[in-house]
């Protein structure tokens, strides 16, 4: 009885919020009322809703909390198997990060969402989302691939007579055949949605499909009745007040007019789109309108002028590359606190690598497109200017670095949970850069603790992006298909790679050691991927075996095996990876001036014999001054892992 009730209090306070936001209530107060409730309101359909009312008190496309709130309704929903629930969160998550341009994100939420539509046989659904899916295909330039599912959503809504939605796929293909140049098929489809929306009285979206129309036409060089047309969808526009489309209509206007060669009325028409863009503060609208303005003013000789809108034009497409990158961060950090909510780390199993993978080539392209920027400026001024902007847009890089590392370091296992489950070990770890390809991680799935010691392909960057898409793949494997052998979550993890990766040609994986210790009866087991644990006992080394092959695409792709580890008390195992031993160095100034010599394997192990007695501390300070000292001034070769256990 007390649950009806409350369920009646929620449904009642949904319907008095959406009143209220008619009214223009004041948002916080709504905000810390849904707040209020939905700490009392149990898991079901209604708590759903209320974590997406409250998603939508935030900015639609830049606010964390959004997000947040998004993937918290999806997670509950998937708990209490409210189907409606997911498929809508679904919805509204890829199109939240589509519209904020993160297409890698809005691509793995569509999969996801089409997987789930597929497995529940809401085909509806499923030919409804294929639209949204073409303008992902797009992005990517796979325009067969899209023309295909738009025409599949096309046929779909067109027989449920649902005009609307059939009108935006039209939309949609009108900008695919613009980037086919197929531009009568365009002009064919956007009269079509022109008429649709007329007899939906569709007034905003009648202003843009004219506007649409008017881009072909000037396309075509038909630039009279262009201009026509885009005057046409100003008038629209301005009657329905939508300065967004006033914008967009001035900045075509202002083009129609450079190419007529009417300079000077392309650059009041542009001057007049700038002054809304800046009014709204829309950034893509500036970086439009500073380019138009800079490039007419070329034309009309003026050079100072189009010289200094340039600048504004690069400052607001440095910045919106910037948010972008922040947008990929700020993915991260949510997926990290949802997590955190639920006790768990689970970060989405593609979505980590495609999106980190998109930092670093954002990062890239900064460096690169910067430079060039700084090495085309001649004059003193304009170079001390340029410098300083490469070099705020490095520390925003290197900010960017050190965040990611922050988020590996949420990845790797940490020290104190390694150590209430394995009370007697140290771990010696030494990135060669920020951030490391070589990783320990640990989980415990029902009475089994693992552990892994791990060396990425590629160190820096691209080998803590290596390593994190690995430990999202291990952690699947354990606490998602609940797989119990070591052996078998590496025969999972190279599957998952290959199919990934592999794909590409790419050879990408890891080679290490994975330990299983059974916390009832202290038996362990391990697989071993190009890494051989040693054991050391009474003052001997010995080897163990390991699969001379890695996890990932490789010359040999086999089964790995299993194997028992067998040990008598006070033994001492290490798990380590290369970089110790293949660290350039020397003990002589000779070995230096050859530009020095591998530290090797069966130093390292006799090193390993030497300290063995010594206390997990000791152990840990003297490889430390071992490799500095080994090392001397030359570079750090690869990141370096050292984990000791006593058995």
């Amino acid at each position: 009885m007390k649950r009806s009730a409350l369920n009646m209090c929620i449904i009642g306070l949904l319907f008095n919020l959406i009143v209220n936001s008619v009214h223009g209530q004041n948002n916080k107060i709504k905000i810390d009322s849904l707040n209020k409730l939905i700490s009392v309101a149990p898991e079901d359909s209604n708590k759903v809703n209320l974590y997406c009312l409250l998603a939508r008190m935030y900015n639609l496309y830049k606010s964390k909390e959004n997000d947040i709130n998004n993937i918290k309704a999806l997670d509950i929903a998937k708990k209490i198997g409210f189907n409606n629930g997911i498929n809508r969160q679904y919805v509204l998550l890829k199109k939240n990060y589509f519209y904020r341009g993160i297409y890698d994100e809005a691509m793995a939420y569509h999969l996801a969402h089409e997987k789930f539509l597929k497995e529940n046989n809401m085909n509806d659904e499923l030919l409804a989302s294929y639209n949204m899916y073409g303008n992902l295909l797009v992005r990517q330039k796979k325009y067969q691939e899209a023309s295909k599912y738009y025409h599949l959503a096309r046929q779909f809504h067109l027989e449920k007579n649902q005009s609307m939605q059939y009108a935006y796929v039209l939309n949609n293909i009108v900008l695919l055949n613009m980037a086919l140049n197929q531009n009568d098929s365009a002009l064919d489809y956007s009269y079509r949605a022109i008429e649709i929306f007329r007899e939906n009285n569709e007034n905003s979206w009648i202003a843009n499909s004219i506007l649409g129309v008017a881009e072909i036409l000037e396309k075509k060089g038909d630039l009279i009745e262009a201009e026509k047309k885009a005057n046409e969808s100003l008038d629209i526009y301005k009657s329905i007040n939508q300065k967004h489309g006033i914008c967009n209509c001035l900045i075509i206007l202002g083009q129609i007019s450079k190419k007529m060669n009417r300079l000077d009325s392309a650059l009041a028409l542009t001057k007049e789109a700038l002054t809304i863009a800046e009014d709204l503060n829309i950034a893509e609208l500036k970086r439009n309108c500073y380019l138009n303005v800079s490039e007419i003013n070329k034309a009309l000789n003026n050079y100072r002028d189009a010289y200094d809108y340039f600048l504004l034009y690069k400052q607001v497409n440095d910045t919106l590359s910037t948010d972008n990158m922040q947008g990929k961060m700020l993915e991260m950090e949510v997926k990290y606190e949802v997590s955190k909510m639920n006790g768990e780390l689970a970060i989405e199993k593609k979505q980590t690598s495609y999106l980190l993978l998109g930092i670093f080539l954002i990062a890239v392209m900064f460096t690169v497109s910067l430079y060039a920027f700084i090495q085309k400026r001649r004059s003193s001024l304009i170079i001390a200017e340029q410098k300083k902007l490469v070099e705020m847009k490095q520390k925003e890089v290197l900010d960017s670095i050190h965040y990611a590392k922050r988020i590996q370091n949420t990845l790797i296992a940490n020290r104190e949970f390694i150590s209430s489950n394995i009370p007697n070990n140290f771990i010696f770890f030494k990135p060669k850069d920020i951030v490391s390809g070589d990783f320990y991680w640990a989980t415990k799935h029902d009475t089994k603790f693992y552990l892994a010691v791990c060396d990425s392909t590629g160190h820096g960057v691209p080998g803590a992006f290596m390593s994190l898409l690995n430990i999202t793949f291990l952690n699947e494997a354990i606490n998602e298909r609940s797989i119990s052998e070591p052996n078998k979550i590496f025969d999972f993890v190279r599957k998952k790679l290959i199919e990934n990766l592999g794909k590409e040609g790419q050879k990408d994986g890891f080679d290490g050691i994975l330990l299983c210790i059974d916390l009832v009866d202290s038996s362990i087991t391990y697989s071993a991927a190009n890494n051989s644990p040693i054991v050391i006992s009474n003052g001997e080394i010995k080897k163990l075996p390991c699969n001379k092959m890695p996890v990932g695409y490789g010359e040999r792709v086999a089964p790995f095996d299993l194997f028992p580890l067998e040990y008598s008390k006070g033994s001492v195992l290490y798990l380590y990876t290369d970089g110790f031993a293949d660290q350039f160095g020397g003990k002589t100034q000779s070995d230096f001036n050859a530009g020095g010599k591998k530290y090797k394997y069966k130093k390292l192990n006799e090193f390993l014999v030497s300290i063995n007695h010594q206390s997990n501390v000791e152990k840990a300070e003297n490889l430390l001054s071992e490799f500095e000292t080994w090392k001397g001034k030359l570079e750090q070769t690869d990141d370096v892992t050292i984990l000791g256990i006593s058995l």
